[in-house]
């Protein structure tokens, strides 16, 4: 299981299900159409620090370009580039980047409050970050982990990616080892 959400095991039940009930080509239209535009909420935790600094960072964007821009909205486009980053690198690049990072802890705390009937989870000391990807995307970050798996003995999971991918943006933009760190960002707006 590469994901709170475990998609690869999702889509292969699908797919048998898929030829199961393939009766009529509207039928496969219709879920193919489906498929394409799915989205799937991640969360993952980072440093209160470096979120409160990330949150500058999208300040900064929205002053550029004039319109909201959000956390979950970098999340995203950081993880799009990091998947154009696995696609011309090998695994033993992406292993090391992916472990290159202390991940949050795995502490989860209840609070005594109920939210919608939701008892609330936080890891002291972090902020949760909720993004929203593509199916497609999230699929292809859980078959990059499983494919990283038959080299490295991991518990990576897609959530980690996001996760690392960000604190490590956020990281480097604060120590200034990003050329024009905002145009990275603003290239995937246009």
């Amino acid at each position: 299981m590469y994901s709170q959400l475990d998609l690869i095991s999702r889509e292969l039940e699908k797919n048998e299900s898929l030829r199961e009930f393939n009766r009529s080509k509207k039928f496969f239209y219709n879920a193919a159409y489906s498929l394409l535009n799915r989205r799937h909420i991640f969360t993952f935790y980072v440093p209160q620090k470096l979120y409160s600094r990330a949150e500058l960072i999208c300040r900064k964007i929205e002053d550029e370009i004039n319109k909201p821009f959000t956390l979950e909205k970098l999340s995203e486009i950081l993880y799009t580039d990091f998947l154009k980053y696995a696609d011309s690198n090998d695994m033993h690049t992406i292993y090391h980047l992916l472990n290159s990072r202390d991940l949050a802890p795995k502490n989860v705390y209840q609070s005594d409050e109920v939210y919608d009937g939701v008892i609330a989870e936080e890891i002291r000391g972090y902020e949760a970050v909720h993004v929203s990807i593509k199916h497609n995307d999230a699929l292809e970050g859980e078959y990059l982990l499983e494919d990283l798996a038959e080299t490295y003995e991991h518990n990576l999971k897609l959530e980690n990616i996001l996760e690392v991918v960000f604190c490590k943006f956020v990281d480097d933009y604060r120590k200034k080892l990003i050329k024009n760190p905002l145009e990275k960002v603003l290239h995937y707006l246009e």
